[in-house]
């Protein structure tokens, strides 16, 4: 949630939709690491990187 404001500053910036397309690749690339990831602390820290984008990506498309 910290950073969605960070999020809706990057979108008046670079634009809504580049910054949704990024966030979105990002989250792609984090959900598709969850099956090669056996430990505990390391799916804790992937989960918290990919809630970060998804939330950055909320602003963004408010912005449209």
């Amino acid at each position: 949630m910290l950073l969605s404001s960070t999020a809706g500053t990057l979108g008046d910036r670079f634009g809504p939709r580049r910054l949704i397309v990024v966030a979105l690749l990002f989250t792609a690339f984090f959900a598709a690491l969850y099956p090669f990831v056996s430990s505990v602390p390391w799916l804790i820290s992937l989960g918290l990187v990919e809630g970060a984008f998804t939330i950055s990506d909320r602003p963004a498309s408010w912005l449209r």
